[in-house]
């Protein structure tokens, strides 16, 4: 997801002297238990950060400012802090609760419904309206920014969920490919070794 980093707002960190260690030490123990890699436990929020520097570069409202970012550092956002250039101020911008569950509500909703059909004619047009009508916005509060938004929003995470999606498929097909390949060399040369064996 290293294409998704922008530059985003700059705070300095508070009450946090002991940097990311804090906060790994609360992280989720079954996670760690099951060797479950950090980036994948808090890959909504690591996305859900991206889509708020996106949003948080458009508009300047302090209303939607809190609205998509987190009051206060929590284990949610290990991930994100490791990606800090430096121990001592925050450039990225740590979504609340409520962003990262709506990149979740959304991420489910194109698995489920949008990835099937990736054929379909006007498919952004198609996921925009399915993910926009069953994905939670009423946590902004913001009267006057809260449609641009959601539209930001789902100009963001849509094209960036379909490129996931057909990138994951073209791996599968190329390592199906691949095996495939690997069945028919190693046919032909069991045929030819049969052929160089001695005739009884």
């Amino acid at each position: 997801m290293g294409e998704w980093c922008f530059a985003g707002t700059s705070e300095t960190a508070e009450g946090n002297d002991d940097g990311i260690g804090v906060i790994v030490d609360v992280l989720d123990n079954e996670a760690i238990e099951q060797n479950i890699p950090l980036e994948e436990q808090q890959a909504p929020e690591y996305v859900a950060d991206c889509i708020g520097q996106q949003i948080l570069q458009k508009i300047d409202c302090e209303v939607c400012r809190e609205c998509v970012t987190a009051s206060e550092l929590g284990p949610e956002h290990a991930f994100i802090r490791m990606q800090e250039y430096s121990e001592d101020r925050l450039s990225l911008t740590y979504p609340s609760k409520n962003l990262s569950m709506a990149v979740t509500q959304a991420t489910s909703i194109f698995q489920n419904h949008i990835a099937p059909k990736l054929h379909i004619p006007n498919l952004l047009t198609t996921a925009n309206l399915q993910m926009s009508m069953g994905t939670d916005f009423s946590w902004l509060r913001c009267a006057q920014h809260g449609g641009e938004i959601t539209m930001k929003f789902l100009d963001t995470l849509v094209p960036f969920l379909i490129r996931t999606e057909c990138k994951r498929r073209n791996e599968v097909l190329r390592e199906k490919t691949q095996q495939i390949k690997l069945a028919r060399e190693a046919r032909r040369a069991a045929r030819e070794a049969r052929q160089t064996l001695p005739q009884s």
